[in-house]
């Protein structure tokens, strides 16, 4: 099987008793992926106010998808050996996860170990599901429509709600969401932080593009802001220093410098900065919608520019952080 897998999670607890120190955290350490990739288009960099309105997302909160989207499950029909899933329920998923150079394998029933019956490409979409499940050890598999009518399984870890983009930069929930980032960090406040994080694969933290991807569970992003584990986040890309420690020394810092700061937001796009190149979106993220949260740079100086990459995933609808990628100037 072809399928690489990104998570490998850590986490570090020191239990003391009578001791009323909160726990130290240690971050999952998947390994870099530096892939080559093709063009990305064009960007644009529209201009938003920077007043934000701290709202709590209502985790009951109905979807504003259209009934496109909606998830219907559907029972195979056994006695017709083609089957075709209603469009109701194309487009609802995708792929996600995999690297731009291998597949994910759809068996003939659900286990790593049963015959592989096709592929599904890094970036393929409109995936329709039966609403069959099961669990297999730690690993949930789904029965899917197979492109060609017949039906399949497939991990449910490489699937990710798919939401278009026009329905994506239409969602003023995902602006609500940016807005109490902001005042999640600012604030300090882990309980705010952890509600933000995706319930399905967590968040994804890169403090440059090629370096060590921390990855933070919603139980985990509730001890950032105390915890002093100290993350290798890897080389700096100009310096080829090592840059190590605490999510809350490192990585916090330099969310605020954009976030408190007059920034610009482009939808599905990356900031019209001039130095990103195409694969500054990971392809394994084809899937997954974003924002760009460009600052730039001070006037005079203009090269002390910072942006941060907000992945966003859908969970029964409801738009979650997946991916923060950070990038500045680098000489």
């Amino acid at each position: 099987m072809k399928t690489h897998r990104y998570w490998a999670i850590g986490m570090l607890f020191f239990v003391a008793l009578g001791c009323a120190t909160q726990p130290t955290l240690a971050p999952t350490l998947p390994a870099p992926i530096i892939p080559t990739f093709p063009q990305l288009p064009a960007t644009y960099t529209p201009t938003i106010s920077p007043t934000v309105t701290l709202t709590p997302i209502p985790p009951t909160a109905a979807p504003t998808q259209p009934a496109t989207l909606t998830n219907t499950p559907i029972p195979p029909t056994v006695a017709n050996p083609t089957l075709t899933p209603p469009s109701s329920l194309m487009g609802l998923y995708a792929v996600v996860l995999v690297p731009y150079n291998d597949v994910l394998n759809v068996r003939q029933s659900p286990g790593a170990d049963q015959p592989a019956v096709g592929t599904l490409p890094y970036n393929a979409t409109g995936i329709a599901l039966t609403g069959n499940t099961t669990t297999i050890g730690v690993e949930e598999w789904v029965e899917i429509y197979r492109p060609e009518g017949s039906l399949g399984w497939v991990n449910a870890h490489y699937l990710t709600e798919y939401v278009p983009t026009a329905n994506f930069c239409g969602d003023n929930r995902v602006l609500t969401l940016l807005d109490n980032l902001t005042a999640a960090l600012s604030t300090e406040n882990g309980e705010l932080y952890a509600s933000l994080v995706s319930p399905v694969h967590g968040l994804n933290v890169y403090l440059y593009r090629f370096g060590n991807i921390a990855n933070y569970t919603p139980d985990e992003a509730k001890w950032v802001f105390t915890s002093t584990y100290v993350m290798d986040w890897g080389k700096h890309p100009a310096s080829g220093q090592d840059v190590k420690g605490a999510f809350r020394d490192i990585v916090l810092p330099n969310l605020l410098d954009v976030l408190l700061a007059d920034y610009t937001k482009t939808c599905d796009q990356l900031p019209n900065v001039g130095i990103f190149a195409e694969h500054s979106w990971p392809y394994e993220y084809a899937a997954v919608n974003y924002y760009g949260l460009y600052r730039p740079g001070t006037p005079g100086v203009e090269l002390d520019w910072r942006v941060w990459l907000a992945g966003i995933e859908y969970v029964d609808g409801q738009p979650y952080l997946f991916t923060l990628i950070h990038f500045e100037w680098e000489p």
